[in-house]
């Protein structure tokens, strides 16, 4: 069993009220964060309704997730616009920096206990 005890990952759950807005703003950030070395994913999934989503993002460590927190500051506003969040989660091995940054969004903890990630190459 291997576990790179560095990355971490954030789970969201949430309700969208406005899915255009949600996609399109989603897409673009999407973008911003592929660009960015930190972010080793940025996924989003949503319901055959377009009412329920869930937003997964996976750090590669405390600058990765620093780096996602400036975006943030673009598409925030935006983000809590069109949704209403109601879970959050973070998994892994979250710094006591990053719980400090994120304190404010009431996000619960857990951390790695074993396991393994095969994700295929592209």
């Amino acid at each position: 069993m291997s576990k790179n005890t560095n990355h971490m990952t954030a789970y969201i759950e949430l309700e969208i009220t406005d899915y255009y807005t949600f996609s399109k703003m989603v897409n673009e950030w999407s973008v911003v964060e592929e660009a960015s070395g930190g972010t080793l994913m940025f996924e989003w999934y949503v319901s055959d309704c377009k009412t329920k989503g869930t937003l997964i993002e996976t750090f590669s460590d405390e600058e990765g997730q620093a780096e996602h927190m400036k975006n943030l500051e673009t598409y925030g506003e935006t983000f809590m616009a069109c949704t209403n969040p109601h879970k959050f989660l973070y998994l892994g091995a979250v710094t006591e920096i990053v719980k400090k940054r994120v304190a404010a969004f009431g996000f619960t903890y857990q951390t790695m206990e074993g396991g393994f990630r095969r994700l295929p190459q592209n």
